[in-house]
């Protein structure tokens, strides 16, 4: 079986100073998750989803344990090699779309690989943006584009470095049910057709049912639904 994340004792405790007490945001986690599935990360808010998703991607530091990516333990990394590996191996996807508005879809899409010093490849942007529906808006401003238009060039700029894993946090949040679905019908395509992770965190049950898999996060505690 083929694993692209897996998480060997995942913690994440905050000290609490008003009680004196250390809270758990996440208890030991171990967890498999395979290449070319969808899953989803469902629980209430301060159920440690996000607390999750962050320790997945980088971001934050667990308290113990660690995460590893297609065979890279990720915290055995400085904090300047993690911030490099996560550019070039992971894709976040976010509520706000966070297009910077001064430039195009193009441009905001292709803004990674300025900040890796990567090349453009004219053919792998002309491919996504053909994928995501999006072939036609590349020289408009993110100001003329619908919300759910935005959130397609989002995903875009989240693919260009070709990551293997993608990580969304509430992407449908600010969406009508007509383009969030359609937002979740292209995440379908993009795991099955480009063989990528997506590891998505939601309250929406609704959104959590379009996964292959359902994990729930209560208290800090992860099980599969």
């Amino acid at each position: 079986m083929d694993f692209s994340v897996e998480t060997r004792g995942l913690t994440k405790t905050y000290a609490n100073a008003n009680v004196m007490l250390n809270v758990e945001a996440l208890k030991p986690l171990d967890f498999q998750f395979e290449r070319g599935k969808f899953y989803a990360i469902i629980g209430h808010s301060g159920s440690g989803k996000s607390t999750l998703l962050q320790l997945l991607g980088g971001i934050d530091k667990p308290t113990a344990g660690t995460v590893i990516i297609d065979g890279e333990d990720i915290y055995k990394l400085s904090a300047r090699g993690r911030t490099a590996y996560r550019r070039s191996h992971i894709g976040f996807v976010f509520q706000s779309y966070n297009l910077l508005p001064e430039f195009t879809v193009e441009e905001n899409i292709l803004m990674p690989l300025d900040f890796d010093g990567a090349e453009r490849d004219d053919s792998y942007l002309a491919e996504i943006a053909e994928a995501l529906g999006i072939s036609d808006k590349l020289e408009k401003y993110p100001y003329q584009l619908s919300g759910g238009e935005q959130q397609r060039a989002a995903i875009a700029r989240a693919l260009i470095m070709h990551p293997s894993l993608l990580l969304a946090d509430e992407p449908t949040g600010n969406l009508d049910p007509q383009n969030a679905s359609q937002v979740l019908d292209l995440f379908r395509k993009i795991v099955t057709d480009m063989n990528k992770t997506l590891i998505l965190v939601t309250h929406d049950r609704s959104v959590a049912e379009r996964a292959d898999v359902v994990i729930r996060i209560e208290n800090g505690v992860a099980s599969v639904d």
